[in-house]
């Protein structure tokens, strides 16, 4: 019986008129915490261009935690002015652009990469300007690091970020372990 009524709500989300964007993304949830994860992937493809706003940036959330930063990327850019105010957004969205800038890296484009580099950076320092949590925040500092490592920033301020992110989150070893792994390969 469950069965059933799961592939009547999928059927009828997959269907020409479909269900409006936040039944789609809500059933799209449900279908991924089920482990029905292609379903789900199926589901958001599905008229994906009706998207704005927060059923966009649910949309692409829901996306990165599909390991599909692509669609990610696409429903992020589908949000909009409501992306801007949003610090978790904004964060996802920045490590969105970190996982296709490890794409570019390793399909040698390095253009690209930089582009997208540039883009995360960017939207990481406005989550920090942002009023957020203290552990988005750290994280927030985790990702600006990283990011400016890759851009070849001055060593001082991709250790200075680590610093605000271990301040913030002390209790998060690998910030601790990735400053540590970075200050001695400085000394190589």
């Amino acid at each position: 019986m469950r069965v059933a009524a799961e592939q009547q709500a999928v059927s009828t989300a997959l269907g020409a008129q479909g269900v409006l964007p936040h039944l789609r993304n809500v059933l799209a949830n449900v279908l991924m915490d089920e482990g029905k994860e292609e379903k789900a992937r199926q589901l958001l493809r599905k008229n994906s261009s009706l998207l704005f706003g927060q059923d966009a940036i649910d949309a692409a959330i829901l996306a990165r935690r599909l390991r599909d930063p692509r669609a990610a990327h696409r429903h992020f850019q589908r949000a909009g002015d409501a992306i801007n105010a949003d610090p978790r957004a904004l964060l996802e969205f920045a490590q969105t652009k970190l996982q296709l800038s490890g794409e570019a890296w390793r399909a040698r484009q390095e253009d690209s990469r930089r582009q997208f580099l540039r883009e995360a950076r960017t939207l990481l320092e406005r989550v920090l300007q942002l009023s957020a949590s203290p552990t988005r925040h750290a994280w927030a500092w985790r990702e600006l690091a990283r990011t400016l490592r890759w851009l070849e920033a001055p060593a001082r301020d991709v250790e200075d970020a680590y610093h605000k992110a271990i301040a913030l989150l002390p209790e998060e070893a690998r910030f601790a372990r990735e400053l540590q792994n970075l200050q001695q390969q400085g000394r190589r």
